[in-house]
């Protein structure tokens, strides 16, 4: 999920393991803010070295790690933003599901079951009728003699 901007503290000789966020939707940029000697983020197997009031770019759909060998805390500023190749269609997709997700994560929205009452319209609503899961093509014809008998009988 997007998680805007946060201040992530690492304290000493700690480290986060490699894992993927698996969202290549936007990416994260780390500004240092108060950053200890031995502090390092690897992203794709390339390690850099945090910088005060420097700022690292990453990819965090990529394999990534953290680790601070230092005996001080480590502080960086966490600022995520849309990937530069989604088009304004697509931000706007992910932001409504990202938006919805907030919503119902914090009780905003209820899911209540509205199941119709009468058993027709219940089997109506949940019945796949029509040609609505298939891909063959239809086409309307006149009726002729065969198709209007069944067993010897005309209809």
């Amino acid at each position: 999920a997007m998680r805007g901007e946060i201040v992530a503290r690492q304290g000493p000789g700690s480290g986060v393991n490699p894992h993927s966020d698996g969202r290549n939707f936007f990416l994260t940029a780390h500004f240092g803010l108060c950053i200890p000697e031995k502090c390092d983020v690897t992203v794709g197997g390339v390690t850099k070295e945090w910088v005060e009031d420097g700022a690292i770019v990453l990819d965090t759909s990529y394999l990534h790690s953290t680790r601070n060998q230092s005996d001080e805390d480590r502080f960086v500023l966490i600022v995520d933003f849309w990937h530069p190749d989604l088009t304004e269609p697509e931000r706007e997709a992910l932001e409504y599901i990202y938006d919805f997700r907030t919503k119902w994560e914090q009780g905003k929205i209820k899911y209540v079951k509205q199941m119709p009452k009468d058993f027709f319209k219940a089997f109506e609503m949940l019945a796949p009728w029509g040609d609505a899961y298939t891909e063959e093509k239809t086409s309307k014809s006149s009726p002729t003699s065969t198709e209007n008998s069944l067993g010897g009988f005309t209809l």
